[in-house]
């Protein structure tokens, strides 16, 4: 997906909107401008010598976050114009030249009414670039833009329909390149109208963009019709024919779309506009570029997706319930899938776990998992005779801890992925405990009794009948038979003549044990189960009590088990705490890595040239934090502290990043730049009051 515009990339469900409503709105566009005036707006958009462009709400002040918007205050800190000041567009849209300076972006003439009074410019809600480098404004309401044919005849600009007001614009005049080396015209609007047929409501533009984009630049955006009652429909406008066709119909309540570079589109939605969620039907749904409707996953409220990135065959990452399961969607079956609508037709073919499922961690301890069945064979912890890799990997997934898992009512809530297929997310994950092994033990030969567990001869601390004894233990050497009448090894072993005790198996079940986890490759002891009835382990003495023989000490495992270590039970969520993290997907064990410290709590994910930043609260030292994972060593590094960011993208200049955020320190909300390398040094730009809601770098 090459979408260029900063807070929009992957469409974030956290401020998503819905076209469930029941508002009217044609109250929406009542007062516009030009509705009782003489002559359309002439707007023109300034980009020469920018870098960067803000949208900017300054009628928010005081510092408060915006409804669904990631926003905060910017106080003008020398003092002196701000950018809100102009009459354009009440200073909603800035540029930021390579100086830093901060500039107002737009200027219009306004129209008259007819008490001669002008009225002003809505303010721009969206600005977002195509592929193709061509910048596109959505304004916070429709207003006149051309002239009736009969001027006098004004009365027709009040009917919507009838195309003389427009909201959503292209700005005309070339590229990128060609509008920040040129000068735009004077007294002449360089804005074209790209739809004066549908209109955003204004609770359809919550999201810091309405614009999306495929690789060859058609533009895709949600309208409705004046009249329509509030349904939103997700229009396509072919750069090429100059036509809009529909993609998502007003019989569906859209709740959010993406659309991908072949021009593909998932979105999520439901049927019917009175509900949301499992009650109502909820759905996540692709449209592929020939039009065919896939269903993915359906009877959930909060699908969480991402288009994999540069990926043609349109696949998806997504957060929800197993779309394989026919039973009812619920909290436990929710996890991390992949959809590749090429793998097949059906959901068993064209669905996979990203990773292992919180729900399911014990199919990830028992290898039973498709990917360790292909890995390691397929067995299970009854099995005679099991491999040594197969029990080397079972043992280490049972004691060691760390594991980071996902899902089974744990939300994952942010998706990124990188230009190398690097999935990062963010979201309520769960760190497995250390565990220990359980089995059954056969032992043949004398060993030592400690707490109901064996230890065979030469263990260091309780390898004799005198260390065991020492250590509380009970040397256990009486379990056998003669090959006489003697009933007792020493009776046996001590009688005259040449006599042999036969040991016999001893039985323990459900000791914790080292021998557990052993094969033959690691002791020479170890003896398969199968094997062990037939195999001799015997004392042989004379008479005079010399030995002739001494059998060397045998045992078998039967049954495995896994358990929480110091727990008598293997079930419930024991096996996890959970912390709202930053993970990474390991594709190879289909696990999760665990990026941020368990004393913090991720906020916001962002991908800046493929290295992830994050905002967290440390809850040790009751402090937020920008920090960056160094992809190269694995560690996160701290890149402010007591700072709360919002914004944060590309600058144009490799050394330096775009931020926006609150100081903790001084209670002070700054726009700026950072430095992306230590000290992290920020030079906080000035010259803006109102609330920062998008910041798009110019692509050069």
């Amino acid at each position: 997906m090459n979408i260029r515009y900063v807070g929009i990339a992957a469409l974030a469900l956290s401020s998503s909107w819905t076209a469930c409503g029941k508002k009217d709105n044609k109250n929406d566009y009542k007062n516009n401008l030009g509705l009782n005036g003489q002559a359309a707006a002439t707007v023109t958009a300034d980009f020469s010598g920018a870098i960067g462009v803000l949208v900017i709400d300054s009628s928010a002040v005081s510092g408060l976050r915006l409804q669904g918007a990631s926003n905060l205050s910017l106080a003008d800190s020398t003092g002196g114009s701000s950018a809100s000041g102009n009459a354009s567009g009440d200073g909603s849209l800035v540029k930021v030249g390579s100086d830093g300076e901060v500039k107002p972006a737009l200027s219009s003439g306004t129209a008259k009414a007819n008490n001669n009074m002008q009225m002003a410019l809505p303010k721009v809600q969206t600005i977002a670039v195509s592929p193709s480098k061509e910048i596109y404004l959505h304004f916070e309401r429709a207003f006149v833009y051309k002239n009736p044919e009969n001027t006098a005849d004004w009365s027709k600009v009040n009917d919507m329909a009838n195309g003389y007001q427009c909201q959503i614009f292209k700005v005309t005049g070339g590229n990128i390149d060609e509008l920040r080396v040129g000068t735009p015209p004077a007294d002449v609007s360089n804005l074209e109208c790209l739809d004066n047929q549908h209109f955003v409501d204004s609770w359809l533009a919550q999201r810091n963009s309405v614009f999306q984009f495929d690789s060859a630049s058609n533009v895709y955006y949600p309208g409705s019709l004046p009249n329509g009652g509030g349904k939103m429909v997700v229009y396509k406008y072919d750069v090429l024919t100059k036509k809009t066709t529909e993609v998502i119909n007003s019989n569906i309540c859209v709740q959010d779309f993406l659309v991908t570079k072949a021009g593909g589109v998932f979105y999520t939605g439901t049927s019917s506009c009175q509900g949301s969620g499992s009650d109502a039907g909820g759905f996540f749904r692709y449209v592929s570029p020939t039009s065919e409707v896939r269903e993915i996953a359906r009877d959930w409220w909060n699908f969480v997706f991402e288009p994999v990135q540069g990926d043609t065959t349109d696949q998806a990452v997504f957060f929800g319930p197993d779309p394989r399961s026919a039973t009812t969607a619920s909290w436990n079956s929710a996890c991390l899938f992949n959809f590749n609508p090429v793998a097949g037709t059906t959901a068993a073919l064209s669905i996979s776990e990203k990773i292992t499922c919180g729900a399911d961690i014990q199919s990830w301890i028992n290898m039973t998992r498709t990917a360790d069945v292909t890995a390691f064979g397929n067995y299970n912890t009854n099995s005679n005779n099991l491999p040594a890799g197969w029990v080397a990997e079972y043992k280490n997934r049972c004691t060691s801890s760390g594991q980071v898992f996902a899902g089974g009512g744990s939300q994952i809530s942010s998706i990124k992925q990188d230009s190398a297929g690097e999935v990062y997310v963010i979201g309520r994950v769960r760190k497995k405990k250390a565990g220990e092994l359980s089995c059954s033990l056969s032992v043949k030969g004398p060993h030592c009794v400690v707490n109901g567990a064996p230890y065979l001869p030469g263990q260091a601390t309780y390898g004799s009948a005198a260390l065991c004894q020492a250590a509380g233990g009970a040397w256990t050497v009486d379990e056998g038979f003669c090959n006489s009448p003697l009933t007792t090894r020493d009776a046996c072993l001590v009688a005259a003549g040449t006599h042999t005790w036969n040991y016999r198996e001893v039985q323990y079940h459900n000791v914790v044990s080292v021998y557990c986890g052993e094969t033959a490759a690691t002791n020479t002891n170890f003896v398969a189960p199968a094997s062990l009835w037939n195999t001799v382990v015997s004392e042989t003495e004379s008479g005079a009590g010399t030995a002739t023989a001494y059998g060397t000490t045998k045992f078998s495992r039967g049954w495995m088990n896994c358990q929480i270590k110091g727990a008598t039970s293997s079930m419930g969520g024991e096996w996890t705490d959970e912390y709202k993290g930053l993970g990474k997907v390991k594709s190879a064990t289909k696990t999760l890595e665990l990026l941020s410290g368990t004393d913090e709590q991720a906020i916001r994910l962002w991908l800046v040239g493929d290295v992830p930043y994050y905002s967290t609260f440390n809850t040790t030292q009751g402090k937020y934090y920008l920090k960056r994972w160094d992809t190269t060593n694995s560690t996160s590094t701290p890149v402010a502290e007591n700072f709360e960011a919002y914004n944060l993208t590309a600058s144009g200049d490799d050394a330096r990043l775009f931020y926006d955020g609150l100081d903790f320190s001084t209670n002070a909300y700054s726009f700026g730049t950072m430095a992306v390398a230590a000290p992290y040094a920020r030079t906080i730009k000035t010259g803006l009051t109102g609330t920062v809601k998008t910041i798009v770098i110019l692509p050069k």
